[in-house]
């Protein structure tokens, strides 16, 4: 993790309802979606915490949770 990754985590702490280490969580997980676009490939953010769901799904993600799929 580089410190530009902990910048971005503190924005989207501004941006969005999140805990922080939910904010680290989708601040790298930006990163990656950045340079996966650069060979044409797409991250899908999975997690079963809706609030970190819903600010993923702002920021741009196609979002999985797990628990849609227990019956």
């Amino acid at each position: 993790m580089g410190q530009d990754d902990y910048f971005l985590a503190a924005e989207l702490t501004r941006r969005h309802p999140l805990k922080a280490y939910d904010a680290v969580q989708l601040a790298v997980a930006i990163r990656e979606a950045n340079v996966l676009d650069l060979i044409g490939r797409r991250l899908v953010f999975v997690s079963s915490d809706k609030t970190l769901l819903s600010a993923a799904r702002v920021e741009g993600f196609s979002t999985e949770n797990p628990f849609d799929y227990v019956s």
